[in-house]
């Protein structure tokens, strides 16, 4: 009796061990939460099962926990393999799962005690071809722990049934199937966090590499169209340079593109920072950077007749926000004045309350009015839409996307109107709401 009840203390430790790691690990891995959930029934099981000598009751207490151990893997195999299908089978399916085992159950004519240990393992043997099916799709290591692990409580149950009809060696085998259960338990949980790991270190990996893609990108074509427009314009300024109205257009194209190139090689360098700098917002003065914001782009277009009109509101608005704002508003600005083939440029800046009128949240408004170009109703639709992923490049440029991935971070939103209300030829005005702090 001594070594039986040493074998179950070294159990009860062992699988109460496994139930810790466990619940720790599926605090980072969610899917994972009715495993932890059958490993604490399992530990708690064990624990319970030291007591039988106590009394006969908590051996039937404690295989009741090591039975709802199983029911719970089931549980989480069907809901592993729905996901998996998708839709592509019936509910109907799953629904015999509890029918079989029911359907064992009345037919057996056998005790009670017996019949429900019948009806548990043909319930877990069909969830095991379920695990099984998972496994030969998706081939992952976890998943055969976790096959391992309900194979290995298929075999547990067996032998409970043959320790009831008392076959010789049933116990000493029952006690290694045990602990090769609660190893197998164990190893699911320690090889999903290294697979974790695994999958968070191939989508950094998949990140860097998208980003060296659009580097490449823009520079092969955008960096060569700004190039290939300079060089085109010293060679119509070569064979045409006694004529002072073309040479002042073409030294006027050459600013715009040298321009273009310094808002590209900005943009890139704010991707990059916006990528790898971690957000700290905090609560400042909206007028801050927006000042930061005009100061810097009048002194990058100090050749262009630019006039930015932006004054000091009474109020302060205040914003939960960080300094990568004034690159937002930086950007906002360059696309008013690049984009405005206008000889006098203006922009100006708004700041404003606005209420939410279905939820009364208070929002802060920055309106930037232009009078540039326009924009038409169907390519606004077109330039509002935010990716989901930064680094997926499009021809329109990095610079509205920068934005809105920027504002999206403070939780704001961003509009695009016409300045004068039907007629987009009259310039564009450019909304931005932020939460009010």
């Amino acid at each position: 009796m001594l070594d039986e009840f040493t074998v179950d203390i070294f159990i009860s430790i062992f699988s109460n061990l496994t139930a810790l790691i466990f619940t720790i690990i599926s605090v980072k891995r969610k899917q994972l939460y009715s495993w932890a959930f059958a490993s604490i029934l399992i530990g708690l099981g064990s624990t319970i099962y030291l007591l039988r000598f106590q009394h006969s009751d908590f051996r039937l207490i404690a295989n009741l926990f090591y039975a709802l151990a199983l029911i719970a893997f089931t549980i989480s195999s069907i809901h592993f393999h729905r996901q998996l299908e998708q839709g592509r089978i019936s509910d109907k399916m799953y629904l015999t799962f509890v029918f079989i085992p029911i359907l064992v159950f009345f037919i057996l004519n056998i005790p009670i005690l017996v019949k429900l240990q019948f009806s548990l393992l043909s319930l877990v043997s069909l969830s095991s071809i379920l695990s099984f099916h998972i496994f030969s799709i998706q081939r992952k290591p976890t998943q055969a722990f976790m096959l391992s692990t309900i194979l290995t409580g298929v075999a547990t149950i067996f032998l409970t049934i043959l320790d009831y009809f008392e076959v010789i060696w049933v116990l000493e085998i029952s006690y290694i199937s045990n602990i090769i259960l609660v190893t197998f338990l164990l190893g699911t949980a320690l090889v999903s966090l290294f697979e974790d790991r695994l999958v968070k270190s191939e989508a950094q990996s998949r990140m860097l590499l998208r980003r060296a893609e659009l580097y490449k990108d823009i520079f092969a074509h955008d960096m060569n169209n700004v190039l290939q427009n300079i060089l085109s314009s010293i060679e119509i300024l070569k064979n045409d340079c006694e004529k002072t109205e073309t040479r002042d257009i073409i030294f006027d194209l050459v600013i715009r593109q040298i321009n273009r190139g310094a808002s590209l090689g900005f943009n890139v360098r704010t991707l990059s920072d916006l990528v790898d700098t971690k957000f700290q917002t905090t609560k400042i003065d909206l007028c801050l950077p927006i000042a930061k914001a005009v100061k810097k782009v009048k002194q990058d277009f100090n050749n262009f007749n630019v006039f930015i009109d932006f004054n000091y509101p009474e109020d302060k608005y205040y914003i939960i926000a960080d300094e990568f704002l004034t690159t937002a508003v930086i950007n906002i600005l360059r696309n008013s004045i690049i984009h405005n083939k206008n000889s006098k440029r203006d922009i100006k800046i708004t700041i404003s309350q606005e209420n939410d009128v279905d939820t009364s949240d208070e929002f802060v408004k920055i309106e930037f009015s232009d009078n540039g170009v326009g924009i038409t109703d169907e390519i606004k639709i077109e330039l509002i839409q935010k990716t989901s992923d930064l680094f997926e490049y499009s021809r329109k440029g990095l610079g509205l996307p920068l934005i809105l991935e920027i504002i999206s971070r403070y939780n704001g939103m961003v509009r695009i109107e016409d300045r004068v209300k039907n007629d987009y030829s009259q310039g564009t005005n450019f909304l931005i709401l932020l939460p009010k702090a």
